[in-house]
């Protein structure tokens, strides 16, 4: 704007590019302009800029100082401004106007740094920057754009057009209430709720029947209320103590006394009981007591109209029996025809139960005494501002925690301490038991886990040490347990209850930090509920599911109340005739009776099934919301049966549904019938602590181990190898330094059944590193698995020596570039010198640079021997000798593979290993990665098999005795998500199920050796969040395949060292989202050596579109394995892919079929690039011959056999 200014006052030349005097100006009117140019720049710039200029004396130099301080045309500049409009979106409630405004500006902006963004490029700008609301729109644009370019003009247009149209709309109004499409409609059946009202209202002036006068209607007839008002008493006398329903069923007054219910009702008092109202509603100004008039925003009426909330405040409710009903927060909508109470509200708020056809006050037996002992001995005050207490919350990030123990008396789980974390912001608490301390810090990682995606923010600071906060919150659970277990005489082996148990309730109590504030509300944002609280250790009866029990079995079972459900939505029970506890949602409390003589009962000490102490007490949801719906118990003395997804027992137990008497039936609260529930992928079980084949776990169970010897002296082995590499030294520690902890890891080694060796190794404890400190750049030396079966297909065909090394304490040998400290190791410290620590010189195992570090010592040597790291795999290391012989060395971390032609100079390799490593000559390869490693040299054959795994993860998931099938997935399978569990029932029972650990082992199997699995593991994979039962059918199919073919093994070397590629793609197999399957495999020296099935990315429209992405993921493994071979100096004349799609061949050279194919992304287009460079060639195969065709699709028993053989694939 500031150059149009100066170019309407004519005084733009002292700015231009050459800002040379003419030659017919005077230099007194130069001067002249030049000092009116300056001063009409000063006038239009800010007083803060104008301190950067003001030394600035010349037209041009002023123009340029401002360029370079707001329009710099850097690299930098331009690509934040590309940033900024490439990532604008408009926001929803914002106008196109404002949105149009700010990306004109930014294309401006690109222009003024000589970067011009064309019309179409603009268009397309603009509509990406729409958001997804708008996808309709967005779709006919781009369909109907001519030629498919499309114009900015026009896009714009449509942009103001559909504005318009979804004002008219009201698209961007809230809807608060849901009142449209009640089913007021003559097809329901005979308890529905009459004809339909008319969507339809008269306008003009309207009269009334009543009193035959003009201007107003029925609820606003003065003469018809005082006739209302003149009934409803003669009525109130007549029908006092009496029950009456009006025509219309839910059209009541709510009539509550403290001894009787009466259900009359009043024209003109009319309120609709509404399940689905979200809140209490009335069109009535005088009806409040208390108001405040606030513009709440819009509802959506019935009748497709909106009408406006322009107040809120409080009702009474005046019945007949003279009792007043107070509804609060009702708000006030003078376009609403009927008043409305919220079922939800009503039922959260008050002590009145809705019924079908009766409104009951529930029985009110709460007295400040059964509160006081259901708040764990609460004071008196407490329970005071309990009553009265309005509450706000807020959030912080930092985090108290502190262990207490160790406890004298073990509990039932064994466990001797617990830990707290305790938000500084809100005061709630979170409290696990555990067995040792050294279970803390895996604790910590589940709880902040747990947080943060409770909270969606940061945990920023977790404070331990002078930690006051949590030394009072933990003296605080022990005088609470130390209480209610002496109150309730418990054995001191319930602490472990206790504790959580009180944890829960003082997340539910007033806290002084809060200035009396409730944790629990403060945390959430929503009132806490107390109606589900009952008192500790009193007696209970817990229903028994008719699955559970005979015929003449009692219904109810006698429990104790220890506790309170987390997520789960439960109570904990102790069953004291079995010994065990169990968690029921059908519970019949007595509070005011416990068990007796329960003592005799605790003579002999039972192990807790089914709940495990490792659960944290404290929830992110309110458990009271379902426990509100099982409150039927006040009801009768018997235990009533009511319905529910939750067990009793975590051993699968289910519920029996007994009927409720009609009198007794509530209409069914509306609420959002999402439960968020804990993971079910693993159970409680999966957090005990497993030991293979007695190897300890720690220093500690060396001393007691009946082969401490053995652990001993493999301890001084590794101590010696430390010492031996000079990988510490002994120092005082730095001020303001932290040394890390170390462990000990202990591992049996084996050569297939046989012991070899007892393996001890030292372990530093890496996780409590800082990246920028301890550490900067990670990386792990892990060659290809690709790489591995070229090289094994390679030494086949040619007949090459293949050796295999290791590595001793291979970490060892790396050099640290930082400075780091450790404690002395375990059982290892220096007399005399244990106040000191371990300052490392060699990179120790645990550390999280270790690996990088070995491979960066690794990689210098190699190169030092005159090696060349491949491009392609920086694991496989290549030299060629004057003599033409080869040398390639395949990396996995302290594993070696050593191929070569001439045994002497691999020897001579070896050699050289020795004098810089510690190794371990292994000789010629057996076994790598759990693959067996057999070899014909004669036959010039080599098989890699993997037989013996296959067999043990059969064993392991009880299909060794499977009866096998002949095709990994059969033909009737058809898998989608429909088949996923959706009740929690049915997730229940897939919670037992490994299915994750299935799929994860048949993974294993099919990346190492087995393509003939891909297809099925890929798509039995795609359920892994929420599998069902049909889902694990399959699974087991597949390893009934693997059981008639354990012997399957690839092999190599019966044709010349050749790389053909295979690819295929199936048509919308994915029956869920309708994408298609890419599978590729490519073969060499005869055997496969890659290959992939993988769901597409898009959904293809074609047959065609589907190959052709296809071939070009094909495309881009060919050209890597290609650049592998050449790095190995291996060279062939063509590098060809079969393909069975002439349409996708025809495609890849030229562009056809375009009314069918404009629409595909352009990076699959680099298929014709490389075809047309002949970087490789894409040939037709028939698809009886494609190799492919096993990775995309299920095929019959004949086709698998052929495309297995073909690709090496046979028994040994």
């Amino acid at each position: 704007m500031m150059e149009d200014v100066l170019y309407c006052k004519d005084l733009h030349d002292p700015i231009e590019g050459d800002s040379a005097k003419p030659s017919s100006m005077p230099d007194k009117e130069w001067a002249k302009m030049h000092r009116k140019t300056i001063g009409c720049i000063r006038q239009c710039i800010k007083v803060s800029v104008f301190h950067h200029v003001s030394q600035e004396t010349k037209a041009d130099t002023l123009w340029k100082k401002l360029e370079s301080l707001y329009e710099r045309k850097t690299a930098q500049n331009k690509a934040f401004a590309i940033r900024k409009l490439a990532h604008l979106k408009l926001k929803e409630g914002r106008s196109v106007a404002e949105h149009l405004s700010e990306f004109q500006d930014l294309v401006n902006q690109l222009t003024r740094m000589n970067l011009v963004v064309d019309d179409e490029l603009q268009a397309l700008l603009l509509l990406s920057s729409l958001p997804d609301s708008w996808e309709t729109l967005v779709v006919s644009l781009s369909n109907s754009a001519p030629n498919g370019v499309l114009q900015l003009a026009m896009v714009k247009d449509s942009l103001f057009n559909e504005e318009t149209r979804r004002k008219d709309m009201g698209k961007d109004d809230a809807q608060a209430l849901v009142t449209e499409n009640r089913g007021r409609s003559k097809g329901r059946n005979s308890k529905g709720r009459g004809k339909s009202r008319s969507q339809s209202q008269t306008k003009g002036k309207v009269k009334y029947f009543y009193c035959d006068k003009e201007g107003h209607i029925k609820r606003n007839c003065k003469a018809w209320k005082n006739k209302q008002k003149e009934e409803t008493n003669q009525k109130k006398a007549d029908d006092h103590n009496t029950t009456a329903v009006s025509s219309d069923e839910n059209v009541v007054v709510l009539s509550i006394g403290e001894d009787e219910c009466c259900h009359v009702a009043n024209p003109y008092d009319e309120w609709v009981i509404d399940s689905a109202a979200s809140y209490h509603v009335t069109p009535r100004r005088e009806f409040f007591t208390s108001y405040k008039a606030e513009n709440l925003g819009r509802v959506k009426m019935g009748n497709k109209s909106y009408a406006d909330i322009v107040g809120i405040g409080d009702i009474c409710v005046e019945t007949n029996t003279g009792y007043t009903l107070k509804l609060k927060d009702v708000r006030h909508i003078p376009d609403m025809r009927f008043n409305l109470i919220s079922v939800s509200v009503l039922d959260k708020k008050t002590q009145v139960k809705l019924c079908r056809d009766v409104v009951n006050a529930a029985q009110d037996d709460s007295t400040p005494d059964l509160w006081h002992r259901r708040l764990a001995h609460m004071s008196e005050k407490g329970l005071q501002i309990l009553a009265k207490k309005s509450l706000i919350p807020f959030t912080k990030d930092l985090v108290y925690s502190d262990v207490c123990g160790p406890i004298e008396v073990e509990s039932l789980g064994g466990n001797r301490y617990f830990v707290t974390f305790i938000d500084d912001a809100s005061r709630k608490v979170w409290v696990y038991v555990l067995k040792t301390k050294d279970q803390v810090f895996q604790l910590f990682k589940k709880f902040h886990a747990i947080v943060e995606r409770e909270k969606g923010k940061s945990l920023k600071c977790l404070r331990t040490n002078n930690g006051g906060v949590a030394e009072r919150i933990n003296r605080t659970i022990v005088e609470k347990v130390r209480c209610m277990l002496r109150m309730a005489k418990l054995p001191k082996s319930f602490w472990a209850e206790a504790v959580q148990t009180a944890c829960y309730l003082i997340n539910r109590s007033p806290s002084v930090p809060l200035d009396f504030d409730i944790p629990e509300r403060v945390w959430t944002g929503e009132d806490a509920s107390y109606a589900h609280l009952k008192v500790f250790w009193c007696k209970t009866f817990a229903h028994v599911p008719k699955e559970q029990r005979l015929k003449f079995d009692d219904k109810a079972i006698p429990c104790i109340f220890v506790g309170y459900g987390d997520a789960e939505f439960g109570y904990k029970l102790w069953d004291p005739k079995k010994k065990k506890m169990i968690r029921s949602r059908d519970v019949v409390f007595h509070e005011n009776e416990n068990i007796k003589d329960f003592e005799k009962s605790e003579k002999s000490k039972s192990t807790v099934e089914g709940v495990s102490d490792l659960t944290p007490t404290s929830s992110s949801s309110d458990i009271a919301t379902d426990i509100e719906e099982v409150q039927v118990e006040n009801y009768g003395d018997e235990p009533v049966g009511v319905d529910g997804d939750d067990a009793i027992d975590t051993e699968g137990v289910e519920q029996e549904e007994q009927p409720i008497p009609p009198e007794m039936e509530e209409p069914q609260v509306r609420r959002f019938t999402r439960e968020h529930r804990p993971s079910t992928r693993y159970s409680t079980s999966e957090y005990v602590l497993i030991t293979d084949e007695g190897e300890p776990e720690s220093f500690q169970e060396v001393q007691s181990h009946k082969d401490k010897q053995s652990w001993m002296k493999a301890m001084h082995e590794e101590m010696d190898s430390l010492h031996k590499n000079n990988t510490y030294e002994l120092v005082e520690l730095p001020k303001g330094k932290k040394a890390l902890r170390n462990k000990w890891v202990f591992k049996l080694k084996k050569d297939g059944e046989k012991l070899v060796k007892y393996k001890a190794r030292l372990v530093v404890k890496g996780f409590n590193q800082k990246q920028g400190i301890d550490f900067d750049e990670i990386f792990s030396p892990v060659v290809k698995m690709s790489s591995i079966r070229v090289i094994l297909g390679l030494t086949a065909s040619l007949d090459l020596e293949l050796e295999q090394m290791d590595v001793k304490t291979v970490f060892l040998h790396g050099d640290l570039e930082e400075e780091i400290y450790m404690v002395q190791p375990k059982g290892f410290e220096a007399k005399g010198k244990e106040h000191k620590v371990c300052k490392l010189k060699k990179s120790l195992y645990g550390l999280k640079q270790a690996p990088r570090q070995w491979y960066k010592k690794f990689d210098s040597f190699m190169v030092g021997q005159g090696y060349t790291r491949t491009d392609a795999d920086h694991c496989v290391y290549v030299r060629q000798f004057p003599n033409g012989k080869l040398i390639i060395l395949l990396l996995y971390v302290d594993d070696m593979l050593i191929v070569g032609q001439d045994a002497n100079m691999v020897g001579s390799l070896k050699n050289e290993l020795f004098k810089s490593f510690d190794m371990k000559d292994l000789g010629p390869a057996r076994q790598i990665f759990g693959m067996q490693i057999l070899r014909d040299k004669k036959a010039k054959k080599l098989w890699l098999s993997q037989e013996k795994y296959v067999e043990r993860i059969l064993e392991r998931f009880n299909m060794k005795h499977a009866k096998p099938v002949s095709t990994p997935l059969g033909g009737h399978f058809k898998l989608s998500k429909k088949s996923c569990p959706s009740s929690n029932k049915e997730k229940e029972n897939m919670a037992s199920i490994p299915y994750s650990s299935a799929v994860g082992s048949l993974m294993y199997a099919m990346v190492c050796t087995r393509p003939d699995i891909a297809h099925a593991v890929g798509v039995v994979s795609r359920f892994m969040v929420n599998p069902g039962k049909e889902h694990w059918e399959a699974v087991k199919w597949i390893f009934r395949y693997l059981r008639g073919s354990s012997k399957s093994c690839l092999s190599f070397g019966s044709s010349k060292p050749v790389l053909e590629g295979y690819t295929d793609a199936d048509m919308a197999g994915d029956l869920d989202g309708r994408k298609s399957t890419s599978g590729f495999l490519f073969t060499f020296a005869g055997g496969a050596v890659s290959w992939q099935s993988k769901l597409q990315k898009c959904v293809a429209l074609s047959t065609t579109e589907a190959e052709y992405i296809a071939a070009t993921e094909a495309g881009k493994e060919m050209l890597w394995m290609k650049r592998f071979l050449q790095d190995l100096g291996l060279k062939q004349d063509e590098y060809v892919v079969h393909c069975d799609s002439q349409s996708a061949l025809d495609l890849s050279k030229n562009s056809m079929y375009h009314s069918r194919t404009k629409h595909i992304d352009v990076r699959y287009h680099w298929l014709r690039l490389i075809v047309d460079q002949q970087l490789m060639q894409l040939r037709k195969i028939h698809t009886d011959k494609n190799l492919a065709n096993m990775l995309t699709k299920v095929v019959p028993k004949e086709k698998l056999e052929l495309c297995a053989g073909s690709a090496g694939m046979n028994s040994n």
